[in-house]
């Protein structure tokens, strides 16, 4: 009788050691939350990691793009990353109706160029670019990086909201130590009914790129071209050969406006 009660026990305390040994289904393990730091917010990537809740403003950092840089980018830059921050900012999720409903990153962002050893060697502040504070972006993004001048290095377009047909844009260019804004003359801005975080304007002859748009008051599109002179791409022409007039832009408080003909 004893050794019949000495095995059950012992089997018994098998079982409950296998399975306190077992590890747990994938999608069950809880890790732990991102603590805030003592030299700045929390920091995140692209959401919260498994068991992690993520808490609506409260403040913190995330990365919403990483791109590595191939050779067709320029043999120089074979290796870097293009990253777009957000350096300081509050996720949220909006409820009421409107073109910012949904979720969103909220605040302050910088592109950032990252080499082959990890070093960070150029970084732009994006909303000094824009002119803006804060800049929104709902989700991570891929950026297209395409040489549009013809010089050997890429350009590449962030955009924000403008209307709910059209996104206004900051033209950038990459080298192996910045990060640059390059000049549109004609244009304050590159109003696109493209409608991403970052476009990839078609090019069209060598050193000139078109950017698609949509007139609401027509209901009909035309393309501007735009042209590289002199170090800087000007606007050279409308597909639909009307006048380069009434051009849609913001104003001071971001309203729509347009501008007198060029």
């Amino acid at each position: 009788m004893k050794v019949r009660a000495i095995a059950v026990f012992a089997a018994a305390l098998g079982l409950v050691m296998s399975s306190g040994c077992e590890e747990p289904p994938v999608g069950e393990g809880v890790a732990p939350a991102l603590p805030a730091t003592a030299d700045g917010p929390k920091s995140a990537s692209n959401g919260p990691g498994p068991g992690e809740e993520r808490v609506q403003g409260e403040r913190e950092t995330a990365m919403l793009s990483e791109n590595e840089l191939e050779g067709e980018n320029g043999e120089a830059l074979h290796g870097f990353k293009l990253l777009v921050r957000m350096v300081d900012g509050v996720y949220r999720e909006e409820s009421d109706p409107g073109p910012f409903q949904g979720r969103q990153y909220e605040g302050r962002f910088a592109a950032e160029l990252i080499d082959r050893n990890g070093t960070t060697v150029a970084s732009l502040d994006l909303n000094d670019a824009f002119g803006e504070s804060p800049l929104r972006f709902r989700e991570p993004f891929p950026i297209p990086l395409l040489d549009y001048n013809g010089d050997g290095f890429p350009e590449f377009a962030i955009g924000q909201y403008a209307s709910s047909n059209l996104y206004a844009y900051r033209l950038f260019t990459v080298k192996p130590n910045e990060i640059v804004r390059l000049n549109i003359t004609g244009v304050p801005e590159l109003m696109s009914s493209d409608r991403s975080y970052a476009a990839a304007f078609p090019r069209a002859a060598p050193g000139s790129f078109t950017v698609p748009v949509y007139d609401n008051s027509k209901g009909s599109h035309y393309e501007e071209r735009f042209e590289w002179r002199e170090g800087e791409f000007r606007l050279a022409g409308r597909s639909d050969r009307q006048p380069l007039e009434a051009r849609p832009v913001r104003d001071a408080e971001g309203r729509l406006a347009v501008v007198p003909p060029l």
